[in-house]
């Protein structure tokens, strides 16, 4: 439904990507930023793990999914419910950036 870019994060400026996260514009950059990909509008993201985080800033959620076509994301993928990401109850996801199928 809405604009959503996948970005690859790595510790510092020399180091391999660790893992990719789902952001909506105008999303993040610095040193920790290996890439920036645009996702195609109405790609499919399919929820795999409910995680728990320990951060006080967020909800405490975040949920590792996966790319039902596009990029092959080796590294994994998550959507952290974080800049714009979560919905109002800060424990779903955004309706006007996703929309549940199904």
């Amino acid at each position: 439904m809405g604009a959503i870019d996948a970005y690859g994060v790595r510790a510092h400026s020399g180091a391999a990507t660790s893992y990719v996260t789902l952001i909506p514009p105008p999303g993040i950059g610095g040193s920790e930023v290996a890439y920036r990909r645009r996702l195609t509008l109405g790609s499919q993201i399919q929820v795999e793990k409910i995680l728990e985080t320990n951060r006080w800033f967020d909800c405490g959620v975040a949920l590792r999914v996966r790319l039902q076509e596009g990029p092959d994301f080796s590294e994994g993928v998550r959507v952290e419910l974080n800049r714009g990401n979560e919905s109002g109850s800060c424990r779903d996801l955004n309706p006007a950036i996703y929309r549940k199928l199904g």
